[in-house]
């Protein structure tokens, strides 16, 4: 640890408090805790891997990325339970994903028929069993799918098998400066309509005699 001041460090440089950074990862813990939720925070907000550690002891039950190369870092420094929330297609990639499931336990997001049938082609003949989330759109209108469509791709298509849904709320990040956000009562309401429709896919999917 250097006792010079900032304005001697040459950039790009990573500046952390501790503290602060180290008070955050046990409130985000101890929140997943009172409600029951089982956390993998995103790689994306630091893309450190001492951080994402922290936060597996912090009680994170694994780490979430947005790619393929990172996810194959992630599980050659020895986090197991990794969440791939992209979707990896093309054979170049896949056969890539095929020889991470030797070393790391990872789920993959899908939000295509096409994809889900790809990978359980790759899965099948790698011997291998794969995770995925199917990706539901909640309103954003970017990303996501219908998710009964999937699911059953994904129970026909065996070695898959579906561990739950993720939708990309997006649009409910307002600048905290905005009229729009001041309301806490209507950023609660954004937030709750997020989770009824992620919600009401994965009940529909279950409604059809898919397990989600």
């Amino acid at each position: 640890m250097s006792n010079s001041p900032k304005s001697t460090i040459d950039t790009p440089a990573l500046l952390v408090d501790l503290d602060v950074m180290e008070s955050n990862i046990a409130h985000i813990a101890q929140l997943c805790r009172a409600h029951g939720v089982n956390g993998r925070p995103h790689f994306k907000g630091h893309k450190t891997l001492e951080i994402a550690q922290m936060q597996i002891s912090a009680g994170a039950i694994g780490i979430t990325c947005a790619k393929l190369g990172e996810a194959e870092i992630l599980a050659a420094n020895g986090i197991r339970d990794i969440l791939i929330a992209n979707q990896i297609v093309g054979p170049l990639k896949v056969r890539r994903l095929m020889r991470l499931l030797d070393t790391a336990d990872v789920i993959v997001a899908v939000d295509g028929v096409d994809n889900v049938r790809e990978l359980a082609a790759a899965a099948l003949q790698a011997g291998k069993k794969l995770r995925v989330v199917i990706e539901v759109d909640i309103g954003l209108k970017r990303a996501g799918t219908d998710p009964a469509r999937c699911a059953r791709a994904s129970v026909a298509t065996a070695p898959t098998s579906v561990s739950g849904s993720i939708g990309l709320a997006r649009w409910s990040w307002k600048p905290a400066t905005s009229a729009w956000c001041r309301s806490s009562g209507r950023a609660k309401a954004v937030s709750a309509i997020a989770g009824m429709a992620a919600i009401d896919a994965s009940d529909d999917a279950r409604s059809r005699r898919i397990n989600v």
